[in-house]
């Protein structure tokens, strides 16, 4: 399983500082809605974390807006939580850094999902997670990063599904589910 994460991580890492992304380059991965509105967003979100800010309502657009729906459908992910132990200057790696993390966890609950469906434990895993992580939608959309978090929980929730069905744990699968919500 630590393979089914490190590999995507790693491999997230070397195609950034190959293509010259940022933070290894002057080309960026925030582009179209992800620079538009999802990292505005998430930068609005941090200073309403650390300021004490509403996240009821908002005058930050026009003539102010509900946040409580900019919140439900853009910044609901727990990892944006973490942009508080992170300096203003530093948000666009750690929004960059966001991007693998998700990648890298999609590939360890798929490592998961098959441990749990299949009953495997041998190097097959990380081959499979590998091809999860990186397949064409996470390819084409990986600069969509709200629904990165579902793609990555999917076969968590898949394997608390099989857990449930097979030996009435739930555990696993209301988790999955809540964070997935």
């Amino acid at each position: 399983l630590f393979l089914c994460f490190a590999l995507p991580f790693f491999i997230a890492w070397v195609s950034y500082a190959v293509l010259g992304l940022y933070p290894f380059g002057d080309k960026q991965l925030l582009a179209h809605d992800e620079w538009h509105q999802y990292y505005p967003f998430f930068v609005s979100f941090r200073e309403k974390l650390l300021d004490g800010g509403s996240l009821q309502y908002s005058w930050d657009m026009g003539m102010g807006t509900g946040y409580a729906s900019l919140f439900a459908y853009y910044l609901a992910s727990p990892l944006y939580l973490l942009s508080v132990l992170v300096p203003a200057s530093w948000l666009r790696e750690y929004f960059a850094f966001l991007t693998v993390l998700k990648l890298s966890c999609a590939g360890l609950f798929f490592g998961m999902f098959l441990r749990t469906a299949f009953r495997k434990a041998d190097f097959s895993l990380p081959f499979f997670a590998l091809m999860y992580a990186f397949c064409a939608w996470a390819g084409g959309y990986a600069w969509n990063i709200i629904w990165l978090d579902t793609f990555a929980l999917l076969p968590l929730l898949v394997a608390g599904t099989v857990s449930l069905l097979r030996e009435g744990r739930f555990r696993l699968y209301v988790a999955a589910l809540a964070l997935s919500l």
